[in-house]
């Protein structure tokens, strides 16, 4: 069975800290030692999307640290992806700190980190249908790269694939415009978060502050004028996505929204990496509607995969109703798909 989705962010064990305890209103307890990483969120995205036989349609790589826990080790595996296990035993896992200030966020490192490269792929990875890049725009330019010449090797890859980009903040700047530019044209679809295409642009976003839909479309068609980029995705927390092509552009709605009963948004960590996850899966199937094009047919499943994302601290939950079928956080990702879909259907008519 080929690889549909292929993520080289990482896992790493996290903490979440809730440091303003006076805008804390559900009152969340701090967390430490889960399940965290972009590439954690981003696999168990596309892999909820799945039923449990097409478990392995989705890889990783993962390094496993002399300190890593047993129960984590279990959870990974209970997902069935396939995954390169490296051990490294001779240094801790990668371990994060997540702090919240209210809705601002602050992410470092409380360990070194050892980054995906295309030099740790197998076979196997090398041939996969998509693959999600986190990084900088360098990073982004040598990763890619790096599959491409690799995959010449392996006799059975043989179309290229689809490169979904996700950009760090901190490279995000008008001076690396030249660079973003040049990865920009080694991948089909740029997807930054707000904030990120925000300082893009030379602007930074005050607490509380929004792009306006308008200037989303004019600035996403600007940083698209060569026509190199087949979509540019700007991911909006909890106003949802914005899909801009050289066909139309689109603004689909998160599927947690304060109108929708059943709100269960508790924490927005990983939502973003989920939603790219799901959103690589989305582009090797079939559009869900004849309304949606194949882009925003993916962001429906990158819609529904960080809902599921962000419903709980740490990773979503995989169970098992009587008749067998899977269910996360309880629920059939099925159902909500469903739900989601007649809702932007009805929306779009």
């Amino acid at each position: 069975m080929s690889l549909s989705v292929v993520s080289l962010g990482m896992l790493t064990i996290d903490e979440i800290v809730f440091s303003d305890k006076v805008d804390n209103p559900k009152g969340k307890d701090d967390r430490f030692g889960i399940l965290g990483g972009a590439g954690t969120y981003a696999i168990v995205g596309a892999r909820l999307l799945l039923p449990q036989a097409k478990a392995r349609q989705v890889g990783w790589v993962i390094h496993l640290g002399h300190d890593f826990p047993r129960d984590l080790l279990i959870e990974v595996c209970s997902w069935g992806t396939y995954a390169k296990v490296i051990d490294t035993p001779e240094r801790p896992t990668t371990r994060a700190r997540n702090i919240y200030f209210g809705e601002l966020r602050h992410f470092e490192f409380l360990t070194p980190k050892l980054q995906i490269d295309h030099d740790m792929l197998d076979d196997k990875l090398l041939q996969s249908q998509t693959f999600h890049i986190i990084g900088t725009p360098k990073r982004c330019i040598d990763v890619v790269k790096g599959i491409l010449a690799k995959r010449q090797e392996v006799t059975e890859a043989r179309e290229d694939p689809y490169f979904i980009w996700e950009p760090m903040e901190h490279s995000c700047s008008p001076q690396n415009l030249p660079i973003f530019m040049e990865a920009m044209r080694l991948v089909n679809v740029f997807s930054p978060n707000e904030d990120e295409f925000a300082k893009l642009l030379g602007h930074t976003l005050e607490y509380g502050q929004e792009i306006p839909i308008e200037v989303l479309s004019v600035r996403s068609d600007m940083l698209r004028l060569d026509g190199s980029l087949d979509a540019i995705v700007v991911r909006l927390g909890p106003r949802g996505a914005y899909v801009a092509e050289s066909t139309r552009h689109r603004h689909l709605a998160a599927y947690h929204t304060p109108a929708r009963i059943g709100n269960r948004v508790v924490d927005v960590t990983g939502g973003g990496n989920a939603f790219l996850g799901g959103y690589c899966l989305g582009m090797v199937k079939e559009t869900l509607s004849p309304e949606l094009t194949q882009h925003e047919s993916a962001a429906v499943f990158g819609t529904i995969a960080a809902s599921f994302a962000i419903e709980q601290v740490g990773m979503p939950s995989l169970t098992f109703g009587l008749d067998g079928t899977e269910l996360w956080n309880g629920e059939r990702v099925t159902d909500r798909m469903s739900d989601y879909l007649a809702d932007i259907v009805s929306q779009l008519a």
